[in-house]
């Protein structure tokens, strides 16, 4: 994707300059390095890093006689970093929106978790050594484990064991209170980008309450011939 900075980041400009069915508005650079292979302490240094880097290219290709109106880059890992170099005008940040709990992991913590998937149990196995766990009916087709197992937010004295194609087992701590056949779930999604392609709408909620119930296009579908 992209070309490297200066240079070759020129030599492109000029090839959009020089066509009539496009129009060149500025430069776009992603600091996707800096994301989950990336120490917490690291972050900050390595992302400016990348976008001084994005910075200089655009003097570069200013210093040749071309505008350049639009410096984007960054992502909801790094916008704190990126929005202190103050020629980048715009910040990519996305997932910052829903949230998931590999970002809460991994140090983005100032943004509430938002996204999570409604289970339902339809099993509660009785053989020894199943005390506490139950079935439901959401498995790695329905929730991305890409980046790790869900986090069950409710009931709170539950987690995710596993994941299967179609069922997950979750397993109580407090056996009293496993859930029974019919109980819902909640489970806050690890890995938002993967799960959100699995499904065709959100289901918008405040105060315990659906609000709206928004689309999601062309989820998990492959463009007809």
């Amino acid at each position: 994707c992209g070309v490297a900075p200066f240079e070759p980041t020129l030599k492109l400009v000029n090839h959009v300059l020089n066509n009539p069915g496009l129009k060149f508005k500025g430069l776009m650079g992603y600091d996707g390095h800096c994301t989950l292979k990336v120490k917490e302490s690291e972050r900050k240094i390595l992302s400016q890093k990348a976008n001084f880097l994005l910075a200089d290219t655009k003097k570069y290709v200013e210093d040749s006689g071309i505008a350049v109106e639009i410096i984007s880059g960054s992502g909801t890992f790094t916008y704190r970093f990126a929005s202190e170099i103050e020629v980048i005008t715009e910040i990519q940040a996305g997932t910052y929106l829903l949230m998931d709990t590999a970002f809460r992991d991994h140090g983005v913590r100032e943004f509430d978790l938002t996204l999570s998937v409604l289970t339902t149990v339809i099993s509660r196995p009785e053989y020894p050594g199943a005390e506490g766990l139950v079935i439901v009916d959401a498995g790695r087709k329905s929730i991305s484990p890409e980046l790790g197992n869900p986090e069950v937010k409710n009931p709170s004295n539950a987690y995710v064991y596993s994941l299967s194609d179609e069922h997950g087992r979750v397993i109580c701590e407090d056996e009293a209170k496993t859930p029974r056949v019919g109980d819902k779930i909640e489970l806050w999604v690890r890995d938002a980008n993967g799960t959100i392609n699995k499904f065709e709408r959100f289901y918008v909620i405040r105060d315990d309450v659906v609000e709206n119930i928004w689309r999601i296009p062309l989820c998990g579908r492959r463009t007809k011939k």
